[in-house]
């Protein structure tokens, strides 16, 4: 199937056993997913959007998808609406949300994803994200993320006083990995970065291909591991 460019209501019958659905890299200009498109797949537990040039998604698009686990939406051409909006207000189960590749320029996620309590891997490389401050996570907030991938951003090109304005954007947030990759740290970069997150428990910290250079030591953030 390559050449769908709208799923809505009356796209599929009634299948109970269906768990799993591509709808990726269609050859289209857009792929149009309409409200309650996925109504008669009750049980659907991945679903597979991704590569579609521009995806086009009605309010209620997900409506009903009570049991899904992973949402793949990765080179769609979304913006910060993604998150901002409450398109996954049903998705009570989800666990996995790949973003990659998209038009993302900032991060201030709907208050709905208190309620995602299963939610804990989170994918958004290669967006347009130049910050996160204080607050802007705040529906993220008492949240474990067993994964955060946030690299090649170009984030948190911040001065010293930048970051004095900014503050720790993962207050209360806690993480086994936090992927900061290709973000463009220089050595002054990955010390402020450090010193405004103090307090945050990370496990794991990946801040490779950044142009630090030589400069950059066991003293330095990279080998931070919890606060």
């Amino acid at each position: 199937i390559y050449y769908i460019l709208e799923v809505n209501a009356t796209s599929f019958p009634f299948l109970q056993d269906l768990f799993h659905l591509e709808l990726g890299t269609q050859y289209t200009t857009h792929l149009t997913v309409r409200n309650n498109a996925f109504r008669n797949l009750p049980n659907l537990i991945t679903l597979d959007l991704g590569d579609n040039k521009m995806l086009l998604l009605d309010p209620f698009a997900f409506a009903g998808l009570f049991k899904l686990q992973n949402l793949d939406l990765y080179h769609n051409q979304l913006n910060s609406s993604i998150l901002e909006s409450n398109y996954f207000q049903d998705l009570v189960s989800l666990q996995y949300l790949n973003l990659t590749g998209n038009r993302i320029t900032y991060l201030k996620p709907h208050p709905l994803f208190y309620q995602l309590y299963n939610f804990d891997i989170l994918i958004l490389r290669s967006n347009q994200i130049r910050s996160i401050c204080k607050g802007e996570l705040h529906s993220f907030q008492k949240r474990f993320f067993t994964f955060l991938d946030l690299s090649y951003n170009n984030l948190f090109q911040f001065s010293a006083a930048d970051w004095d304005k900014c503050g720790n954007p993962f207050r209360s947030i806690n993480f086994d990995t936090l992927v900061l990759s290709g973000n463009g740290f220089s050595v002054d970069h990955a010390q402020h970065f450090g010193e405004a997150i103090n307090g945050t428990r990370i496990m794991q910290l990946k801040l490779d291909h950044q142009s630090m250079g030589a400069g950059f030591s066991n003293e330095h953030p990279k080998d931070r591991k919890s606060t």
